[in-house]
């Protein structure tokens, strides 16, 4: 069925304005109440290449649990009666300044010594593992024992920066991943005070050092009932992007790029075929990035 059209947001990452300034939005709030429905396991990891909303999803549940009630109206997550209630989240995002590793490590400790400020707590340590526990410690005592929601986004982003690094410097890509595992060793070590943990990346955690140390988390990348988790499928496409796909669709038979009478199917087969991906053999998605540049 299709929706009333709304303007693109231009690759925005902010859940909120989307939904204030009433943005397109894709809703994926059906993942995240299967996520949450799963009493096995809260520490979840998702590997998706770069633009395709994962920065957004991690925004999303940011967000939700908050408790930001009246961002969520007329999703799918509201219908299901999701009760809303606030609790205290630890965001990170990973996109910082690594020049070496302790850049790296003033950057983390500045992220979370903002993040405890926030709350009026202060972090002493300029260990990051260590300061990372404390907060997550002190917001579970503060908030009378209420489990702590810990989202990391792009938890490779330090590494990758230098992996493709044009001067190569292999003594500090292993400093830094060394780093990083020490440092995310510490969520494992947390987690007797937390309620979720979700962290995004571009390589899944099996193919880095990290995997063998935070075994807590259930890597959910190529699983069938997530394979739509992030990214648009032809249905979300043709259900959202009207008029401008009805528009496009015109303008390439008009300039007889495609033939008279080919209808949405053959328009994605042939033109937006370049931006699917499939990570699970069943679901294809399109880049939401690249589908938006290419309407706008």
């Amino acid at each position: 069925m299709r929706s009333e059209y709304k303007i693109l947001p231009s690759n925005s990452s902010s859940f909120l304005k989307i939904r204030q300034e009433n943005l397109l939005y894709i809703d994926k709030t059906e993942y995240i109440h299967n996520l949450l429905s799963i009493k096995s396991s809260n520490n979840w990891f998702l590997a998706r290449p770069s633009g395709f909303g994962k920065t957004l999803f991690i925004d999303t549940l940011e967000q939700l649990f908050l408790g930001h009630e009246e961002l969520f109206r007329g999703l799918f997550i509201h219908s299901k009666g999701y009760d809303f209630k606030p609790c205290p989240v630890v965001r990170l995002n990973m996109d910082m300044s690594s020049s070496s590793k302790d850049d790296l490590n003033a950057a983390i400790i500045s992220a979370l010594k903002a993040r405890a400020k926030e709350d009026g707590l202060a972090l002493m340590s300029r260990n990051p593992g260590e300061a990372l526990e404390g907060l997550i410690y002190e917001l579970y005592e503060k908030n009378n024992n209420q489990p702590i929601a810990v989202l990391i986004d792009d938890y490779d982003k330090p590494i990758l920066d230098h992996f493709n690094h044009p001067i190569k410097n292999p003594k500090l890509l292993l400093e830094i991943q060394e780093f990083l595992c020490d440092f995310y060793v510490s969520v494992k070590r947390s987690a007797k005070y937390l309620g979720f943990v979700f962290m995004t990346g571009i390589s899944e955690v099996g193919e880095t050092d990290i995997h063998s140390r935070l075994t807590i988390l259930k890597d959910i990348s190529q699983l069938p009932l997530y394979g739509g988790i992030c990214g648009f499928t032809e249905t979300e496409i043709i259900d959202n992007f009207h008029p401008l796909f009805d528009n496009l669709l015109m303008s390439l038979i008009k300039s007889r790029v495609l033939k008279k009478g080919a209808d949405h199917k053959v328009l994605i087969n042939s033109v937006l075929k370049k931006y699917e991906y499939c990570w699970d053999e069943k679901t294809i998605v399109f880049c939401p990035s690249s589908i938006i540049e290419y309407f706008i």
